[in-house]
């Protein structure tokens, strides 16, 4: 930091100093110890006995530190000589101390004793801090988060788009107040199209900005699964470990999740999803508008899908598509299986990363496309395919399975 400084030079007879002169400021904690805490020398012209200069400006740098300790009082020396008493500085170093405010992310805790006074910036929060004595406070100066009707919203009556958007708004908006995990109110198609409504914001986890939801198109169904009835899905081993929810490490044992594909054809199944700020399904428009907006997938929330070849020697295509969310555009989310080993095979897609997957990836059934990463449009399907082309009408039998790491899907 800079600051300026002025004094006015008297002789020892108290006539004023003309012309140049070498002098030396110190800067001390106190108006009596004879230490200086700061000392630089400067060349300057006196006119009248006055000088005018900048400290900080020449070979020693000043600190914002110097002034938060407390009083500063200024010492002015022409060689050894001292030029009057110390004279204690007031406004222009409070002016510097907030000028040089320190910027660090939110320090974790609402606790700051004995650190009355004390102001930075959170880069978090995005708003200037105080210690009021005991906790911090935020200073807004734009538009916060308030709750209204048991959701948050903006203060001033308006919606956000997402959970992201609230996280990390544009201005005047500023992602304080009531903030934190919990039920927001959003309008991600803006005024006009499906009326606001609430859902579940993550706003910790991985930077924040995450809404929750789970899937939900049979009861409480969170994976889809297909097989033989000679030939059971559970016989595949131990694809069950990628499902974080499925307390299974032994293979798919239920059959709760099960819907049965037919030989050779497509069986499709419309997808819906849970929202758990409300415990009822997402309506198709409120779907719709999400879509329109996600670019991310959780990344302990990924998308698995996976399939078991049969017992015999003939090779099979057990295989999940997804579409997109208009019912289109279908993908291949298991790349099929040609072992007749009964080896599983198994997926693990996201957007943005390639798939992670123990499989050929260039095998396909039935006119899908293959990827190596999970298009966004994709990553809330409105509806899958389960497909079994077997050339021996079945008897190898096989499966294939479909959903998320997770009960709880996160997306952003």
């Amino acid at each position: 930091m800079e600051m300026t400084y002025s004094a006015r030079l008297l002789d020892s007879i108290g006539e004023p100093i003309e012309g140049s002169v070498v002098l030396q400021v110190n800067l001390c904690t106190s108006e009596i110890d004879s230490s200086a805490d700061w000392t630089d020398t400067f060349s300057v012209s006196a006119t009248g006995g006055y000088v005018s200069l900048v400290l900080g400006s020449g070979s020693q740098t000043l600190s914002t530190e110097l002034f938060a300790t407390g009083e500063v009082w200024a010492e002015t020396k022409i060689g050894v000589q001292v030029v009057g008493p110390r004279q204690r500085l007031t406004s222009v170093p409070s002016a510097a101390v907030a000028w040089g405010v320190r910027m660090e992310s939110s320090p974790g805790q609402t606790a700051c004793l004995g650190r009355d006074g004390e102001l930075f910036y959170d880069t978090t929060l995005q708003t200037l801090r105080f210690c009021d004595g005991a906790n911090w406070q935020s200073i807004v100066t734009g538009t916060q988060i308030g709750e209204v009707a048991g959701a948050a919203q903006w203060t001033d009556g308006t919606t956000a788009t997402s959970c992201e958007t609230y996280r990390r708004p544009d201005s005047p908006y500023k992602y304080a107040g009531t903030t934190g995990n919990g039920q927001y109110r959003i309008d991600p198609d803006g005024s006009g199209g499906v009326a606001p409504f609430v859902v579940q914001c993550d706003m910790t986890t991985q930077d924040g900005g995450w809404m929750n939801l789970s899937l939900s198109s049979a009861g409480s169904d969170d994976v889809y699964a297909m097989h033989g009835l000679n030939s059971p899905l559970s016989r595949s081993g131990d694809q069950a470990r990628h499902y974080q929810h499925i307390a299974s490490t032994d293979g798919f044992s239920s059959v709760e999740f099960t819907h049965n594909g037919s030989i050779g054809s497509d069986t499709t199944q419309n997808i819906t999803f849970t929202n758990p700020a409300t415990g009822s399904n997402f309506s198709d428009a409120q779907l719709d508008a999400i879509r329109a907006l996600l670019s991310e997938l959780g990344d302990d929330t990924r998308m698995v899908a996976g399939s078991v070849d049969g017992r015999n020697s003939t090779p099979e295509s057990h295989e999940m598509k997804i579409s997109d969310g208009n019912n289109a555009n279908f993908i291949v989310t298991t790349y099929c299986t040609e072992d007749a080993d009964e080896t599983d095979t198994w997926h693990i897609l996201q957007p943005g990363v390639n798939n992670v997957d123990d499989a050929d990836m260039d095998c396909s059934q039935g006119g899908a496309t293959t990827f190596t990463q999970l298009p966004v449009t994709h990553i809330l399907p409105s509806q899958i395919q389960m497909g079994w082309f077997a050339s021996t009408g079945g008897e190898g039998g096989g499966g294939a399975f479909w959903g998320y790491e997770t009960s709880t899907i996160r997306v952003r």
